[in-house]
């Protein structure tokens, strides 16, 4: 019963705290800081990819809620 709360109460968060929520999912997930070597031979002091926060179920899920936002904005 506290799954089915918890998902309500996601469902009904204001579009702030979930684009709040969001940001720190990508900074945590995506987001890297150090030297990294990148694909085209380069180097880097910054790192960033997406797919770990896409490939989260609730990455997925604010990041597909604000696309759709966006969209519904658009037209």
């Amino acid at each position: 019963m506290a799954a089915v709360a918890q998902l309500i109460s996601t469902m009904v968060q204001p579009a702030d705290d979930r684009k709040i929520e969001l940001f720190e999912l990508i900074r945590q997930r995506s987001f890297k800081t150090g030297k990294f070597t990148l694909s085209s031979g380069k180097e880097s002091t910054l790192y960033f990819n997406m797919k770990p926060t896409m490939m989260w179920p609730r990455g997925a899920e604010l990041a597909a809620r604000e696309l759709l936002e966006f969209a519904n904005e658009l037209g």
